[in-house]
């Protein structure tokens, strides 16, 4: 009795795909072109899907780094804010009018700095949807753009001509789009 263990069972299995995949000299020349036109489209959709997910996890690791800059500015500022206004409340050398002066000038240059940090997150809002849209989707256009070209082309070498009596002529075509 022959056992089997995996060892074997993957070497078997990988000496029969590879048996299965040396091309048929019998085979017609058309199907020699829809084979390498279906390895030209699995590889292009394998390449777009690893660089959509490439892509992704730079977007999510910025986002991440992004939202622990923006929280640890805002404690800061917070923490700023409150040490700033409870030193002004606190002071004994100020009379009332002179400390009501300060909270209000105080109060001005706080709004200052929650806009210049708005404005910063605006800015950096603008630059993540740049970079994360048009930085990957201009080149995943242009790959799907040929990638929809070619098989335009190659359809129209089909329509053109009579699958039957014209296959020199097909192949002919088809050897001109794919050299």
């Amino acid at each position: 009795m022959l056992l089997w263990d995996w060892k074997s069972v993957l070497i078997v299995s990988f000496l029969f795909c590879a048996y299965a995949a040396v091309p048929n000299e019998d085979a017609p020349g058309i199907v020699q072109y829809q084979e390498w036109f279906s390895e030209y489209a699995t590889i292009l959709e394998t390449t777009m899907q690893i660089k959509r997910q490439a892509n992704s996890n730079a977007t999510l690791y910025f986002n991440k780094e992004l939202l622990k800059i923006l929280a640890n500015v805002t404690l800061e500022m917070r923490l700023i804010d409150n040490t700033t206004e409870s030193t002004i409340l606190q002071s004994s050398s100020l009379d009332q009018q002179c400390q009501q002066q300060v909270l209000e000038m105080f109060q001005i240059y706080r709004t200052f700095g929650q806009a210049d940090f708005q404005t910063c997150v605006t800015y950096v809002t603008d630059l993540l949807h740049d970079w994360t849209k048009l930085r990957f989707f201009s080149y995943a256009n242009i790959l799907h753009r040929e990638a929809t070209e070619q098989t335009h082309r190659v359809s129209l070498i089909l329509e053109q001509y009579n699958k039957v009596t014209q296959m020199d002529n097909i192949l002919y075509e088809l050897s001109e789009e794919y050299y």
